[in-house]
């Protein structure tokens, strides 16, 4: 690969040690940029201390007040420290792409995610939102859409933009398959099957439809199951009042906040990842990739999604996953029932197919390539 021009600083709110799909990949940016002699800097915040920090050299981090306005006051004045022809990459449109914008930087990048492209839940601020985000993008020198869903809405909403997509990524040598029953002895399952959900806890991520899929099921069916929820957000205890109205409350193991290192051990303890989020544009509610699926089919685990938003890409029926429509616990149930009552091993065959998906696909190796190309046709004009 022909090497760029210039180093790049990476600018994100979201970045280690705090926590989120987001932090981890911004953070998984950065350390490919530093491999690579590309990284100038990272502009962050810190907020959440004592959570799995980056291993970047702290040389290359450099941090703002974690308090709103003293950090975008702050942010504003580095970059217009760092110069008007520093190439940026930016976490996000808002506020990352406008404080760029004001800065006078002239090439940013965006990094677009989905559910921050959404209008905003006051109708008032909507026409002033819309604007302001077509602005920022269409000026940005290249948007990049984490999938299709992404790149059609960040299209939709800034016609004008450079959109190009390039899907998520995962790290293939944290996260592997490793002995199922040895796992499942240091967590301490027994002989049951196991399903498992990593999310953060929110009504629209389907945890509910779940519950009702276990519901479903016959009370000896039930028996053989355990669903481990990993994740803390503001509808645990609603999710827990709906269990117990259930009557799956027995069944369930709500395990809130698992540090990173702790996941590739949760995925291999499972027989099947599930999780069925539910589209609510109104809410700003929607899952615009799913890294959490890719993350679960490396580790050579099997994965159940929903048509909605960007997951089709990270999930591919037959090939490592299934795909069923919102909110249809009737047919999860059926999926379930068929988890619990295999004997030929149809699940563990479906989870190697989903790591050889990976190892072909979605690999960092292959966002690199990915990343460094769509730089490259930028530097060349």
């Amino acid at each position: 690969m022909k090497k760029l021009d210039s180093a790049i600083t990476v600018f994100s709110f979201d970045f280690p040690p705090n926590s989120g799909g987001i932090a981890r990949l911004l953070d998984a940016i950065a350390h490919q940029l530093a491999d690579h002699g590309y990284l100038d800097v990272v502009l962050t915040c810190r907020k959440e201390i004592g959570l799995t920090d980056t291993s970047l050299s702290s040389c290359s981090i450099r941090t703002m007040d974690h308090r709103r306005i003293c950090r975008e006051i702050e942010s504003w004045a580095n970059l217009k420290a760092d110069g008007t022809d520093a190439l940026v990459l930016c976490g996000n449109w808002y506020p990352e792409g406008l404080l760029c914008w004001l800065a006078g930087v002239k090439k940013y990048i965006v990094l677009t995610h989905g559910a921050e492209l959404l209008p905003p839940r006051q109708k008032l601020r909507r026409p002033v939102w819309r604007m302001l985000m077509r602005f920022i993008l269409e000026n940005a020198a290249l948007v990049i859409a984490n999938s299709r869903y992404t790149s059609d809405l960040a299209m939709k909403m800034a016609p004008g933009a450079r959109v190009i997509t390039i899907p998520l990524a995962v790290d293939h040598h944290i996260f592997i398959p490793m002995n199922r029953d040895a796992v499942r002895r240091q967590i301490g399952t027994g002989d049951k099957k196991v399903i498992l959900s990593v999310s953060r806890l929110e009504i629209h991520k389907g945890i509910d439809t779940v519950l009702e899929a276990i519901a479903r099921l016959n009370y000896s069916q039930r028996n053989k199951l355990i669903y481990l929820i990993a994740g803390r957000g503001p509808a645990r205890s609603h999710l827990e009042e709906y269990a117990e109205a259930l009557s799956v409350q027995e069944h369930l193991n709500f395990m809130g906040f698992v540090p990173d290192d702790v996941l590739p051990v949760l995925y291999n303890a499972a027989d099947l990842f599930v999780l069925c989020p539910r589209e609510s544009i109104n809410n700003r509610a929607i899952e615009g990739f799913g890294l959490v699926y890719l993350e679960a089919q490396s580790c050579g685990t099997a994965v159940v999604g929903t048509e909605t938003g960007g997951i089709p890409d990270a999930v591919e029926p037959g090939n490592g996953g299934l795909l069923i429509d919102q909110d249809d616990s009737r047919v999860l149930s059926e999926v379930l029932r068929r988890l619990i009552e295999d004997d030929r091993g149809y699940f563990r065959h479906m989870g190697r197919s989903g790591r050889k998906r990976v190892l072909c696909r979605y690999t960092w190796d292959h966002y690199w390539q990915r990343f460094h190309s769509a730089l490259q046709s930028l530097q060349e004009g």
